[in-house]
């Protein structure tokens, strides 16, 4: 199973970093990291280059746009969304692959979980993750289909 991480980055120089750092140490032979540029103006690409990404250009504005031009340079078999402002979890691809060798699981999202320095807005933010997830969960058992929300999914 080879997995493709793909980081749609639009002006993400104070985040690029991080987050292709935390993928990095979590990576096997035939997995990678697709950082699609959507036409920064700032010090994203080489940053992402410097932390091992390999960088993709996407000219049609639009996260949608950009996902969908990194997966068409992608070589893994499974597809990894992850926003450029996300960190993941240091198991986060061991996990992943657990889940995904199951019969009857075909995707996976993690929980978002913010930081942030001032109280009100780590609430206001978690606070939504969890009113999010809740719904996830509401859909799921009225409609009986699965929708996954999250800035991390594969």
């Amino acid at each position: 199973m080879s997995l493709s991480f793909i980081i749609p980055a639009l002006n993400e120089e104070k985040h690029i970093g991080k987050c292709v750092a935390a993928i990095a140490p979590q990576l096997e032979d035939d997995d990678e990291i697709i950082v699609v540029d959507n036409g920064s103006t700032d010090q994203t690409v080489a940053i992402a280059r410097q932390h091992g990404a390999r960088v993709v250009t996407e000219t049609k504005k639009g996260i949608s746009n950009a996902r969908n031009a990194g997966v068409l340079h992608s070589k893994g078999n499974i597809v990894c969304f992850i926003d450029a402002d996300g960190i993941l979890s240091p198991n986060w691809a061991k996990m992943t692959r657990a889940h995904l060798n199951q019969r009857d699981i075909n995707a996976v999202v993690g929980l978002n979980v913010f930081a942030h320095r001032q109280a009100h807005k780590f609430l206001i933010y978690n606070g939504y993750t969890i009113l999010a997830y809740s719904g996830v969960v509401l859909l799921k058992l009225l409609k009986g289909n699965m929708y996954l929300a999250g800035n991390n999914l594969a």
